[in-house]
């Protein structure tokens, strides 16, 4: 059985929504809850939603516990469970040796508004437009990691990463 939009849940099946979703839905309290982004759960959408199920059992995951607010996460978690390092993921042979290779960006943010404790998108992508970023990364990536056969870069956005996989 599926949960169709304005629907009701009558089975046993998992129930899988955005919290903006399950907010508005009329759903029976389940067993558990597995809670994608967990340092969301001092939201008010989320303390809401998990208001409704008190018996529930709650599991949540994230990669970044510490939120920018200050707020601990320990009203709504008993434990904090922390999975392996970076390093022991590559001891193990479970990720590869890497090495992060950084340029002094020359973006600058004076002015930038925020966001939610983060950069304006627009405020970014036009500081990132006026640097000289675009162009030392393409030579830096030519000059160092061209032989690599794979790498990552991150971008404000996809536009902004489309210019430069062009470049």
């Amino acid at each position: 059985e599926t949960l169709k939009a304005g629907g009701k849940h009558g089975g046993t099946w998992p129930i899988v929504g955005m919290v903006q979703t399950v907010a508005r839905r009329d759903l029976p309290e389940p067993e558990a809850v597995i809670l994608d982004e967990a340092h969301h759960a001092v939201s008010a959408g989320t303390r809401g939603i998990l208001a409704r199920w008190p018996r529930a059992r709650i599991y949540g995951f994230t990669a970044t516990p510490q939120r920018l607010d200050g707020l601990g996460l320990s009203s709504e978690f008993d434990e904090l469970l922390c999975g392996p390092s970076y390093q022991e993921l590559i001891s193990s042979g479970y990720l590869k040796p890497f090495e992060v290779m950084s340029i002094p960006s020359g973006v600058d943010l004076s002015g930038a508004r925020t966001m939610a404790g983060d950069y304006a998108h627009e405020d970014v992508k036009q500081a990132v437009r006026r640097s000289t970023i675009f162009g030392d990364v393409v030579e830096h990536y030519l000059r160092h990691c061209r032989h690599l056969g794979g790498h990552a870069s991150f971008w404000p956005s996809i536009e902004m990463a489309e210019e430069a996989a062009e470049r």
